[in-house]
This record gives C-alpha cells, sequence and structure tokens, in this order.
C-alpha cells in the first residue's frame, strides 16, 4: 500500500496508510467480489467532501470505485442545483454509455450523461403513460 492522496492535482506524502479497504457507503471489502458490479476491486479511494487546503486528508471518506463515480456525480448536481437521481449501473453498460456519448457528441463529457439519462427517462414514462391510454 501507499502513503500518499491526491490532493487537487499534487501528491501527498502522508505518515501512515489511511485506507482501511473498506468503502465507507456500501462496505465493500477491497478484494472480494462487489455486489452490485460483480467486480473484484485492488483498492480504494479517498474522496473529499469539502477541500481544506489547510488538511488535505479532513473531510475525506474511504470509497470503493463505484460508490466514488456517485459521490463525485451528486456533488456535480448538488453544484448545478438539480434533483438528485442516485442510480448504481454495472460498469459494462456504464463503458457502453460512455462510447456512445463520445460518438454521438463528439468527446464533449461534461453533462451528456445527465442529457442522456434524462432523454431515456422520458422516452420510457411516455411509452408506460401510452401503454395506460
Amino acid at each position: 500500500m501507499t502513503n500518499t492522496i491526491g490532493f487537487k492535482g499534487q501528491t501527498i506524502h502522508l505518515d501512515s496508510e489511511p485506507r482501511i479497504r473498506v468503502c465507507n457507503r456500501c462496505r465493500y471489502v477491497v478484494g472480494k467480489i462487489h455486489p452490485i458490479t460483480g467486480k473484484v476491486y485492488t483498492k480504494t479511494h479517498r474522496h473529499h467532501e469539502v477541500y481544506d487546503y489547510n488538511d488535505p486528508m479532513a473531510h475525506t471518506i474511504e470509497l470503493c470505485p463505484p460508490c466514488h463515480r456517485i459521490a463525485d456525480f451528486e456533488n456535480y448536481v448538488t453544484k448545478s442545483n438539480m434533483a438528485k437521481l442516485l442510480v448504481v449501473i454495472p460498469d459494462e453498460l456504464e463503458k457502453r454509455l460512455r462510447e456512445h456519448i463520445q460518438v454521438r457528441y463528439k468527446g464533449k463529457k461534461q453533462g451528456f450523461i445527465t442529457y442522456t439519462v434524462t432523454e431515456a427517462i422520458e422516452r420510457y414514462l411516455q411509452e408506460e403513460e401510452r401503454k395506460k391510454e
């Protein structure tokens, strides 16, 4: 294990290993099969809920890779004043979605996943409402 964390583009060296290899959110244990994705992850990530330039480890939590993606998305949504929809999808489905979005929107990423998911939800609801008629 390494005693470093990434902080605002810098590598911060620590006196001790900050990770216990357990996700603070879903309680996934590194090296086991993840219950949602079915994958085995070799490490957890430190997620900064708030950046503290005086203490880079302050306000951090340990997350597995899927929970880290969710936390990053939640932060993006919260900053955008949009409604939150917390969804965990299999890694392969996410990979296919990102590949499709890169082709459709010519490599742009920011906001297009949200747009694509919103579009899919709208289509689904329209189809369900049409079935009721």
